[in-house]
């Protein structure tokens, strides 16, 4: 179970691995045909079975824990190979298919299913394989960042909590004010 490997000695790893485009084989296909590529998928994820644990999560997505301390070189040697293992062909109706996959990697630790799923969101969106939480961590906390102050922003705006100041600029050579510069300030608690 993905939350009992949190003891302080363990320095697992999972890596959330999402099946691209899979609903269309469902829609195309149909179901059973999802089906039978989920059990080809899991059948050659079982070839991995001596190094990791293998979950399945929701219709597109599989968890992997790595069993052994890796250092994330390993992990990432080994995402490498099941990637490669992976986007061979799958026969569907005498179709052949190439899927692609993308890979979330974490370190298991308190939040590793929200930091290996915003690992596998960030590579996504980057188009990568895989990203590690540790590659996309800074640039994950900005994010997170910029959406409180732009939810601050925007509840200042609803309620009306936004104070104007204007200061003059003056013109060097006539001594006169050109024009305004205009500055915003939140209304902090104290002044509401």
């Amino acid at each position: 179970d993905i939350n009992n490997c949190n003891s302080a000695k363990e320095k697992k790893h999972l890596a959330l691995m999402n099946i691209n485009g899979f609903k269309n084989i469902n829609i195309i296909y149909g179901t059973k045909s999802g089906d039978g590529v989920l059990k080809e998928i899991s059948d050659r994820l079982r070839l991995y079975k001596e190094i990791l644990k293998i979950y399945k999560l929701n219709f597109d997505e599989f968890a992997l824990i790595f069993n052994d301390n890796k250092p994330m070189d390993d992990v990432e040697y080994h995402i490498k190979n099941i990637n490669q293992l992976l986007i061979r062909e799958y026969n569907i109706k005498e179709n052949e298919i190439l899927l692609s996959f993308t890979f979330g990697i974490s370190g298991i630790n308190e939040n590793v299913l929200q930091n290996a799923d915003l690992a596998l969101k960030f590579a996504k969106q980057k188009k990568a394989v895989y990203l590690s939480f540790d590659d996309i961590k800074n640039e994950a906390i900005n994010k997170i960042d910029n959406f409180i102050i732009v939810k601050k922003i925007r509840e200042a705006i609803l309620n009306d909590d936004i104070i104007p100041y204007f200061q003059p600029i003056y013109n060097n050579k006539s001594g006169k004010i050109d024009k305004y510069e205009s500055l915003l300030r939140i209304k902090s608690e104290n002044e509401i």
